[in-house]
């Protein structure tokens, strides 16, 4: 079985629907090899939801392939399992309880029509998908279990990043970065520790794929501009304040409401202005006020 991800005949003793159970045995055997008094750091980056969508017949026994509407649900099973597979092995080591345990995805779902038939959407209500420029295909789940230092239940709107994992985990085991290294990643462990204190980043650069749009966050407002493969434009096409309208209902964009014209024009200066800068947009974490040095 090959992927359609382009030429080659590929491993022709390649099977994708074993690759679940490859990948989430070797992360186990990982934790049992590593736990003890040293920390340890598991990154388990999970292919399941991703094409070609292979589901197995079984895992431990249960059905999984045809047990939903669709491929796609019948491999958000199989991620399920993964990191069920993932808990138990931390919670048979004793290690569960000192684990700060971080689930999230690098980018929104992909359209699932069967799917959408029995009322799940993998962008969570949002408009668009993975590829697109708006919220469905970029705000995607951050879950962290903590045991003793996040709260069960607590919630956040603070803006975060994926590119801030960097520095939030470094800053969790000491690990000093220089001015050079993780230079846009923005630290959220005090928010995770339930710092009052925290301030939030309020700007965030973003990217589309392959229709070149590109995306600027300050707090609620989101601009959208149209750039080619070269990036020799950057014309703002939509502007939408995610507080009020966050389905980015085509209706209420303000890209030429002469109210937000100004708005528009400073964001995409500022837009401009940080990626040709070259420049650091994030504190330092051991710089920062109040900042816990191991």
């Amino acid at each position: 079985m090959v992927s359609d991800k382009g030429p080659g005949t590929g491993d022709s003793a390649w099977d994708t629907r074993k690759i679940p159970s490859l990948l989430a045995g070797k992360a186990v055997e990982f934790i049992h090899r590593s736990a003890g008094e040293n920390p340890f750091l598991l990154v388990y980056w999970s292919p399941t939801v991703h094409l070609p969508h292979m589901p197995p017949g079984t895992l431990d026994g249960k059905p999984i392939r045809e047990t939903t509407p669709s491929r796609h649900l019948d491999m958000i099973r199989v991620l399920d399992w993964e990191v069920s597979r993932i808990v138990a092995a931390l919670r048979e080591t004793g290690e569960w309880g000192n684990t700060l345990f971080i689930f999230t995805s690098d980018n929104g779902g992909l359209t699932d029509g069967e799917a959408a038939k029995v009322g799940h959407y993998p962008g969570g209500g949002f408009r668009g998908s993975k590829n697109l420029p708006w919220e469905g295909g970029h705000r995607v789940p951050l879950i962290v279990t903590w045991p003793g230092v996040v709260k069960p239940g607590t919630r956040s709107d603070a803006l975060v990043n994926g590119t801030d994992l960097v520095a939030t985990i470094a800053e969790l085991v000491g690990t000093r970065l220089t001015t050079q290294q993780a230079m846009d990643s923005w630290s959220f462990l005090p928010l995770l520790r339930g710092d009052d204190h925290f301030k939030p980043r309020q700007e965030l650069l973003l990217q589309a794929g392959s229709r070149n749009e590109l995306m600027f966050r300050q707090g609620p407002w989101k601009l959208i501009m149209q750039s080619d493969h070269k990036l020799t434009r950057f014309d703002p096409i939509a502007l939408f304040n995610l507080d009020e309208n966050p389905a980015e209902d085509e209706a209420r964009n303000l890209i030429h409401d002469p109210a937000h014209a100004e708005r528009v024009r400073a964001m995409r200066a500022r837009y401009l202005a940080i990626r040709n800068s070259g420049e650091r947009t994030a504190p330092l974490p051991h710089q920062r006020p109040g900042a816990v040095h191991p």
